[in-house]
Formats: structure tokens, sequence, C-alpha cells
């Protein structure tokens, strides 16, 4: 088998790793066309068998890990008292990934077989919030929130329904994370509609993301590592921009994989969330919100034109992201959407439970640095997550200072366009430094460029500090 994906690879001119995923993929959109069509009671079954022969395919005897975490987990939901359950699942599921990203930290980066981390991420989020969710059983629910409410179980599910959960083979290869309600949900509707209208839009948004992935042997990232080229000196704007390019090639290819396992979802009817308003179309969308959201809302497969709705598993959106005029928004609502949530309803509300108010600045940070871990031991996610950290704040600065200036104004276009600026200025180093992971390549990324991105994010904040002293404070009411 190796030496015929091999073969294969070299053929199509791809890593056998990604072709193996990109395989995995395809194959579930008729997998997931042939799932919507049998009895409830046979999905779970269905669903299971073919995620364990996709991580069969993917990760050979490494799927021992998955199914050990599985098992684990799984007993001590079942098993342990409520007070103590949360706890001992984080420590279980979570020092299981650890360990698989310390053996990673150390390992051959040209390794290429698919790492079972990819896989290991998904799950270990499902596990702590299937936790999470057993316990809220007997919560007030006047202490929970609506999307806690939503997620918590009216009973511990059987070990079938937990495994048919976690090898959902449309989500193998890396998500989206899929709350278990929701995944019940889905295999015990007798009756979903069709998605005939929304699956060619994403396979139209797949294509281009497939071609401009293509292209990163083009733009490569370690130009920025070296001064003893021409490269170096050139402008930086022109540095800046040729990095914020080679980004977004390599952002593709994550568009890409996303787009096809949305396909699977749809093709399946997992997608499928609710009845509701139809789809505008885009004279519509224009007329009613004008030419920026129907740009950062191009080839949106989230509705049909009779009101079926399948844009909540929607786990990336490329031009919203490429877009978006602030980073808290873009993470919430562009980039990895599903785990956003996660880490917004099971790291960030959680972290203090009584304060349903204003968001803190210390729930922020532990959000960030759960998302860095989850990520791994790699120097470059800690930075980068430094960076995204830093353009929150600023644009919390920025909207809270800036923006009441140009509402309801003429300008106001021009202060979201400047805000979209921003975010590529502030994120650029950061994201760089993501994909080069290493500290020593990091350093010299950001030593190279004069550290721009950081000093651009806190000349804003400085600049917002002024605006905020020099206008005068709005009055109280009496």
């Amino acid at each position: 088998m190796d030496e015929f994906l091999e073969n294969l690879a070299n053929s199509v001119g791809l890593p056998v790793g990604i072709l193996q995923i990109v395989i995995c993929q395809i194959a579930s959109i008729p997998f997931g066309a042939v799932c919507r069509y049998l009895p409830p009671a046979m999905r779970w079954w269905y669903n299971l068998v073919l995620g364990l022969l996709f991580t069969l395919f993917l990760y050979r005897t490494d799927m021992v890990y998955l199914l050990i975490g599985a098992f684990t987990c799984y007993g001590a939901i079942r098993v342990l008292p409520p007070h103590i359950r949360v706890p001992v699942v984080w420590v279980i599921a979570f020092g299981q990934l650890l360990y698989s990203h310390f053996w990673r930290l150390f390992g051959d980066d040209n390794n290429w077989r698919p790492e079972v981390v990819n896989t290991q991420l998904v799950n270990t989020l499902q596990l702590i919030a299937l936790a999470y969710n057993s316990v809220d059983m007997n919560a007030d629910p006047k202490t929970l929130h609506q999307e806690e409410l939503n997620d918590r179980l009216e009973k511990i599910p059987t070990l079938l329904e937990v495994l048919s959960w976690l090898f959902f083979f449309p989500c193998v290869v890396g998500g989206p994370v899929i709350m278990f309600n929701r995944y019940k949900a889905f295999v015990e509707n007798p009756k979903l509609p069709s998605c005939s209208e929304v699956l060619p839009l994403q396979l139209m948004q797949a294509i281009p993301l497939a071609i401009l992935s293509s292209f990163e042997d083009k733009v490569p990232f370690n130009v920025v590592l070296s001064r003893d080229i021409p490269w170096y000196h050139q402008s930086l704007w022109y540095k800046m921009a040729y990095l914020e390019a080679a980004c977004v090639v390599v952002r593709c290819k994550y568009y890409f994989v996303f787009s096809l396992a949305h396909c699977s979802l749809l093709s399946s009817g997992c997608a499928f969330s609710r009845k509701a308003e139809p789809a505008l179309t885009y004279k519509q969308q224009f007329r009613k919100f004008g030419l920026w959201h129907v740009c950062r809302h191009f080839l949106n497969s989230d509705a049909d034109s009779k009101g079926n709705q399948w844009g909540d598993l929607v786990n990336m959106r490329p031009v919203l992201w490429e877009l978006c005029p602030n980073v808290a928004t873009a993470l919430k609502d562009a980039w990895n959407i599903n785990v956003a949530r996660w880490m917004r309803v099971y790291v960030y509300q959680r972290a203090k439970r009584p304060d349903q108010g204003r968001p803190t600045t210390q729930r922020m940070l532990l959000t960030q640095l759960v998302g860095a871990v989850w990520h791994g031991f790699f120097p470059g996610y800690y930075v980068f997550y430094a960076g995204v950290a830093l353009c929150v704040f600023a644009g919390r600065s920025a909207r809270r200072t800036l923006r009441p200036l140009f509402l309801g104004t003429w300008l106001k276009p021009l202060y979201d366009a400047a805000g979209t600026v921003s975010v590529w200025i502030g994120i650029t180093i950061p994201g760089v430094c993501f994909a080069l992971r290493h500290w020593s390549d990091c350093w010299a990324c950001s030593t190279n460029l004069g550290h721009f991105s950081w000093f651009a994010t806190l000349a804003l904040l400085g600049f917002c500090a002024v605006v905020k002293r020099v206008l005068p404070r709005p009055k109280k009411a009496a």
C-alpha cells in the first residue's frame, strides 16, 4: 500500500500524507450521500466502521492511540462522580495530546505520513466537552449559558454512540468539532433535506482554493530568514506584501481541506441544522447590506432557497478572514470556527462562572494560552497567539475610541478598510512564525522585518490611548 501511494503521489505531484488526506475527504462525499438514505439505527454503525477504516488508512497502527483515549475518557465519564469527572478527563485527554505533541516536537519535520495528532486535536476537545455536558445534566439551568444548555446531555450515551461520534468519517482528518447532541440529532433525523443547491457552491469554493494552494512552493517563507539574498534589500512594504501573499497561499491549503470536509457534511446531511428564512440572492444582499457584505460572503453555502440552514458547522470562511476588519471577529467567525466556539464555551465562559458580564483580560489570555498549548509545543505557536492577543487588545481599544467617530458618516467604509489593513499588518509576522514554528526562525523573521507588526500594533494602542485622553468624556445622566 505504501509503495502504491508513493507512486501515485509522485505522479500527481503531492506529498503522500497530503494525498491520503485528500483521498479521504473526496471519498467522504459519496459515502456521505449514502449515509443520508440509511435508517437512523444503521447510521451509528455505518459512520463508525467507515471512520475506523479511514483512520487505519491514514495512521496504520497509530490509530490505537485514538482508541485508548476514547475508551479511557468514556470510562471516566461513566464511572467517576461529577465533581472530579471534568478534571480527570482534562488530564487524560489533554495529557495524551501533549504526549503526542512532545514526540512531534523532536520528530522528523519531513515525515511523509499524516500524524495521528491531527485527529487527536479534535477528539480531545470533544471528549472534554462530553465530560462537561454530562456534569451539566444535574446543574441548575439558571447557572448555564444558552450554548451550554443546548449541549448538555439528557443521559450518558452508549459506547457505540460515543465511538460513532468520535470517528465520524468526514471529521477524522481534522474536524470540525461537533457537539454530541448535534451529531445525535443528525443520526436520528429520519428525513434530511436535499443539499442540491448548497453542495455545488461549496465545491465551487474548493476548486480555486486547491489551485491557489498549489503555488506554495512559488512563495516560500524561508527567504525571510537570510540577509544574503536580494529579497532582503527590498522595501519593507514589499516584504510585508510578499509574506502576506505567502500566508494566503498557505492558508488556502487549510481552506481547501475544510471545504472538502464541509462538502461531505453537506452530502451526509449532518450540516443541516434547522428551517429559517430562505437565502438572499447576491442582488438582494447588495441592496440590503452593500458590496462589502457580498464580497465577504461570496459563494456562501449557509442556506438555500427553501430556508434550510446549512452553515452551523462551517469551519472556515476564506473571504471573510482575508477581509475581516478586526482580529476578534476573524477568530470567532472565519478561522477554525468550531474550535473557537469550543474555546469560548468551555474555557472562556467557564473560567469565571459567576461573572456573566463584560469579558475580562484574564479570561481572554487564558483562552489564548489554552489554544496555543492545544496546537503543540513549537515556539512559533506561542508567538502567534501572543500576536493575536496584542491585536485583540488593539482592536478593542480602536472599537471603543475610534469607531464611534465614524459611525453614521460616509467615512465608515474607510474605517472598515483601515481595520482590514491593520489586521494584515498586525498578523503577518505572527502568522509567518506560526508556519516556521522554531524559535530561531521566528526571531530571524521578526528581526529581518524590524519587528514591524509588533511596533505597528503597539503604535495603534498608543494612538487610541491618546485619542481617549483628548476627546471629552460623555457626561453621565443624572
